[in-house]
């Protein structure tokens, strides 16, 4: 048998994986000095959840599929915002506003190409529950902070109806 890796997957060695963990570290101080607080879901969801209303969605057709030995169909996370829907309709108790960050693997069955992978590090930050324009922002200078930090240039460009 010949022993090779996925196609559209990749070992992260000690410098890569080093440098990765670094900026990890920043994105999460920076979370958390905005206030928002960790939580983790799992890499395995129901089918039906993760489709949701999106089947039209390009990352819901992109989604790997499995079945465990019960015969349930079941999914790989695409991203974490159905997870989030779930968390809030199984916890009711949650107060709002609700400041909520994640960063981890998230998965794409899409065509292979160069530096474009199935598996790859998706960070999330959001305000649930308190809709305005402060939050907004807050959300933007969470961005700045980390972009300055990491000393990434970038260019913001905002859409707004309203404005």
């Amino acid at each position: 048998m010949e022993i090779e890796l996925v196609k559209g997957f990749r070992d992260i060695l000690p410098l890569e994986s080093l440098k990765r963990q670094k900026v990890k570290e920043v994105i999460e101080k920076n979370f958390k000095l905005f206030g928002f607080m960790p939580i983790e879901t799992p890499t395995i969801e129901y089918e039906k959840l993760a489709k949701g209303d999106n089947e039209k969605d390009s990352a819901v057709s992109d989604m790997f599929k499995l079945k465990d030995r019960g015969n349930r169909e079941l999914a790989l996370r695409y991203e974490f915002t159905f997870q989030l829907q779930r968390v809030f309709k199984e916890n009711p108790n949650i107060k709002l506003p609700f400041r909520r960050f994640q960063i981890g693997n998230v998965f794409r069955d899409e065509p292979i190409e160069k530096d474009r992978y199935r598996e790859f590090v998706q960070c999330d930050a959001d305000i649930i529950g308190e809709e305005n324009v402060i939050a907004e922002a807050e959300c933007l200078g969470l961005a700045d902070s980390i972009c300055k930090e990491l000393n990434i240039k970038y260019k913001l460009k905002i859409n707004s109806r309203k404005l």
